[in-house]
Order: C-alpha cells, then sequence, then structure tokens
C-alpha cells in the first residue's frame, strides 16, 4: 500500500514538473550596448539572456541554478540548484523526485533579478535575487566582454563581475 501511494507521488511530481516548463528553449538577445533589457522580462527553465555577440549565455536550468556561461565554462551562478532525488517520506523507503521545482527567472519593473522556485510550506520561493528593487528604469545586459550588468541611467547598481573574456 505505502509503496503504490510513494509510485503515485513520484507520477504525480514528474507530471508537474513536465507542466512547468514549456518544452522549447528561448534565447532572448540583450540590445546595442545603449538600451539593454527593460524589466519585465521572464526567463523559464532553459531560457538564456544572450549577448549580442552571442559568446555568453544566462541561462535558467531545470535544477533551479541560474549560470552564465562562455561555451561550457562556467563564469558565475546564482547557487540555487537543488537536488532532483530526495529521501522519501517517514514510512517510504528510498528516495523520489524532489517535489520542489524550477519556475522562472524574473527582471521585474522594479529592476529587481529574481530566481523563483516553486513554493513549498517551508521552503521560501525566492533563493536569489539582485536586490536592485526601487530602480523602475533598469536595464539588464549580458554584455559581450562576458559580464551581466543591471544599469540605472547608465549607473551600474549591480553586476557578475564576470568582466574582460
Amino acid at each position: 500500500m505505502k509503496f503504490s501511494k510513494a509510485v503515485s507521488f513520484i507520477a504525480a511530481a514528474a507530471a508537474t514538473l513536465a507542466a512547468a516548463a514549456p518544452s522549447f528553449a528561448r534565447d532572448i538577445v540583450t540590445p546595442a550596448a545603449d538600451y539593454g533589457l527593460p524589466g519585465t522580462q521572464i526567463l523559464y527553465p532553459n531560457d538564456a539572456f544572450v549577448s549580442q555577440d552571442g559568446r555568453f549565455r544566462l541561462t535558467f536550468q531545470t535544477d533551479g541554478n541560474f549560470v552564465l556561461r562562455q561555451g561550457t565554462a562556467v563564469l558565475w551562478s546564482s547557487k540555487t540548484d537543488f537536488p532532483m532525488w530526495i529521501d522519501a517520506p517517514p514510512g517510504v523507503p528510498g528516495q523520489m523526485l524532489n517535489p520542489r521545482y524550477a519556475e522562472k527567472v524574473v527582471f521585474q519593473a522594479d529592476g529587481n533579478l529574481v530566481v523563483y522556485h516553486q513554493k513549498t510550506p517551508t521552503k521560501d520561493n525566492t533563493p536569489w535575487a539582485s536586490n536592485t528593487d526601487g530602480h523602475p528604469n533598469a536595464r539588464l545586459m549580458v554584455q559581450n566582454d562576458g559580464n551581466v550588468v543591471i544599469y540605472d541611467n547608465g549607473k551600474v547598481i549591480w553586476n557578475t563581475k564576470t568582466c574582460c573574456h
């Protein structure tokens, strides 16, 4: 009986994961240096903000991590990944699929860049943010030098400190 409940739970979690993310990935190329992306940009798992020259990708991975890469080299990470498998509830042997999943990354209209995971009763759903709210004119750039920068009226208010690649 307990085994069939665990199997049902795993099947339900897998269906939730499949429904949560679009089946395609989008690349959002950052515009020319003067402009950048305005607030209210959303990434779903496997979507990426990409530098104009295409060498740098800031990708929201399906494991919940937000990662800047040049090719396969990781330059920066939000360190918000979570394990795919977790220990089963008491009384159920083995492990089960983690019901928590990567939801989205939002560059909000207030200038804050935020990673969202599915909210659970014991976990916050915002494991990482740039803490740049209060800047409604902010722009996000994945620059051709490998730095990701949030600007407000030309002033740097946050960056990954990954310049000059």
